[in-house]
């Protein structure tokens, strides 16, 4: 461990030495050339990402052999245009990574969207956002207070990894609003943390929605310069408050975008250059995100008050829906589609 860490080839956790048999055991459900480049050259080393990679980092983190098929997808996410990946990697901003895997293949591999599910006690959860986090470190050598411009980085970029629970599902999930039930999906964000919202007392899904909404923002976010995605974790008590209240997620994403804004003499020579659309160049107040899409939200957790929000790094930066796929391009339905038959 001594070693690896002197190499910063390591987060500063132990790690699983990769060893060549447990290299291929964990490729026993990775149909993919270990060869294959998954994310183009980017960050420090100037390297491409491949599946071996991948794998390499998988071992390292602890990961079951049954989370390559999602870390592939997750990878395949990071290499959109879209996501901004080369910067996002040596950013100042604390952000990680954020996973969120919805559909039936989640469930099946054990990963988590159940109380306590961005925390510790899920091991899938845990050595599967884990391994992502590696794989960049290693890799791209985004070394921590070395080539990563963090300031003060945080936990995010550890592990930061969960799943939908379609037992607590109000609404349609991410997969099925973007596929349907039987396509697993993998949500990519570069985000902060989850900041707590917390709410005993209101009786009714519109003064709850207030309290979420408030919480979507600060003077000290990203989005207040830099409108783009955020992600709204309601708990189930919550997430049924608001469905008995007459909200749809429309109607939730509609209100957020509407009310979730600043006045422009407060973002006004402050924080960060805004980096906002053309036709925000008027606008008064200004909004936090672009529009209702912007927003996602996912029902997650236990019974409580409490539900949380994931706000952007949002640099010319999206939220990536990738499906989980064979290497034919096929939408697996399980995962034992994977298993190497050989």
């Amino acid at each position: 461990m001594d070693f690896f860490n002197s190499e910063h080839i390591s987060d500063g956790l132990p790690i699983i030495p990769p060893t060549k048999r447990r290299y291929e055991k964990m490729m026993s459900y990775c149909p993919w050339d270990e060869n294959e480049k998954l994310v183009n050259a980017s960050g420090p080393s100037g390297k491409e990402i491949c599946v071996r990679d991948v794998a390499i980092a998988a071992v390292m983190a602890g990961c079951k052999p049954q989370a390559m098929p999602i870390l592939v997808a997750a990878f395949k996410a990071l290499n959109n245009k879209l996501y901004n990946f080369n910067q996002s990697v040596t950013t100042s901003h604390p952000g990680g990574n954020l996973c969120i895997v919805s559909g039936p293949i989640a469930q099946e591999i054990g990963l988590s969207g159940k109380q306590g599910c961005q925390g510790p006690g899920w091991p899938v959860n845990a050595t599967l956002g884990r391994a992502i986090n590696l794989a960049i470190i290693n890799v791209l050598r985004s070394v921590p207070g070395i080539c990563d411009l963090d300031c003060i980085a945080s936990q995010a970029e550890f592990t930061f990894c969960f799943a939908e629970e379609p037992s607590l599902a109000e609404w349609d999930m991410i997969n099925e609003e973007r596929f349907d039930s039987g396509t697993t999906t993998v949500y990519m964000l570069k985000a902060e943390p989850i900041h707590d919202v917390i709410d005993f007392l209101s009786s009714n899904g519109h003064d709850l929605l207030d309290t979420i909404t408030h919480c979507c923002t600060t003077l000290g976010s990203n989005n207040a310069y830099m409108p783009g995605p955020l992600v709204v974790c309601l708990t189930p008590d919550h997430a049924a408050l608001l469905k008995r209240s007459g909200y749809t997620k429309q109607m939730i994403r509609e209100h957020i975008h509407t009310y979730a804004y600043h006045e422009v003499p407060m973002v006004r020579n402050r924080g960060l250059v805004p980096v906002r659309p053309e036709n925000f160049r008027n606008r008064h107040p200004l909004p936090v995100t672009r529009t209702p899409g912007d927003v996602e939200i996912v029902t997650i957790g236990g019974r409580g008050g409490h539900d949380g929000i994931i706000l952007p790094w949002a640099l010319h930066s999206e939220g990536i829906v990738e499906p989980v796929c064979l290497p034919n391009g096929e939408i697996a339905h399980n995962i034992n589609d994977f298993k190497n038959r050989s």
